[in-house]
C-alpha cells in the first residue's frame, strides 16, 4: 500500500565514496517529486544555488509538505560506493527516483532501481530548462528523454 517515491540529494563525493540524503515519501508519489522540482526551480534555488544545506532543506520541505503522520515521510542519510548507486538509492519505491546531484549541478531520473531490473539514468542540468525537462520525464516516462533532454528556452531541441 502507499504511493511511494524517493528523492536523493548527492552532497559529497571523495574518490568513489558518495554521501547523500534520501527523502522517502510513503504517500507522496510523483506529486512529491514534482513539488521538489518546483521548489528547486523557485526562489530558494535561485538565491541559494551554492548553499547545499539550505537548498536541501527547501526542496525536502516542499516534497514532504503534508506528510506529518507516522508513515508520511522519512529522511535517510546514505554512503554508497559510486555515483550511480547514489542516484538510484532507494528506501522503498514505486516510481522513478529523482536525484539532485549538487556536486555536478544535475537533476537525474533513475528508473528500474533494484536487483532484477536495469537502471536507466537520464541527466539534466540543474537549471530552469533542465528542471522543466525532468518534469516532463516524470510525467511522461515514455518520452525519449535522452533525445529531448537539452532544449532551448522555448522548448525546441538545440
Amino acid at each position: 500500500m502507499g504511493n511511494r517515491s524517493n528523492i536523493n540529494f548527492i552532497t559529497q563525493q571523495k574518490d568513489d565514496t558518495v554521501i547523500g540524503l534520501n527523502v522517502y515519501s510513503h504517500w507522496g508519489g510523483i506529486e512529491a517529486q514534482l513539488a521538489a522540482l518546483e521548489a528547486a526551480d523557485g526562489p530558494a534555488y535561485e538565491r541559494r544555488r551554492s548553499h547545499d544545506g539550505f537548498f536541501v532543506r527547501c526542496v525536502a520541505r516542499a516534497a514532504t509538505r503534508g506528510s506529518n503522520g507516522p508513515t508520511g515521510a522519512g529522511f535517510n542519510p546514505f554512503v554508497v560506493s559510486d555515483l550511480m548507486k547514489g542516484y538510484g538509492y532507494i528506501s522503498d519505491n514505486q516510481h522513478i527516483v529523482l536525484a539532485f546531484d549538487l556536486i555536478n549541478q544535475l537533476v537525474v531520473l533513475t528508473e528500474g532501481c533494484g536487483k532484477d531490473k536495469p537502471t536507466v539514468i537520464t541527466k539534466f542540468p540543474l537549471d530552469h530548462a533542465g528542471i522543466r525537462q525532468a518534469k516532463r520525464g516524470l510525467t511522461n516516462p515514455e518520452c525519449p528523454c535522452p533525445a529531448c533532454a537539452w532544449v532551448n528556452s522555448d522548448g525546441h531541441p538545440n
